[in-house]
């Protein structure tokens, strides 16, 4: 019985595997591309990996901080003419 578990565990597995396959649209650069700089990325030290997703993390926080308050500036803006109008 264990083997034929295994088996149906097998064929699940493959089926899975034929649907992401057939759900790829990337083209054999983009696959070739994405492969290449995940190795890159695993021969990077894990402690300079740390530093570098903490910059990363540091410059995306920043940059939602400025998008969002250019949105509340515009949004004042908006309001206060809007306001001047009345």
């Amino acid at each position: 019985m264990d083997s034929i578990e295994r088996e149906k565990a097998i064929l699940k597995e493959l089926e899975l595997w034929e649907n992401e396959l057939q759900n790829d649209s990337r083209t054999d650069f983009q696959r070739t591309y994405s492969r290449w700089l995940n190795r890159k990325l695993e021969d990077i030290p894990v402690r300079l990996k740390q530093v570098f997703y903490e910059k990363v993390d540091t410059s995306l926080f920043n940059l939602h901080s400025v998008i969002q308050n250019s949105f509340i500036q515009q949004d004042a803006k908006n309001k206060s003419s809007y306001l001047r109008e009345l």
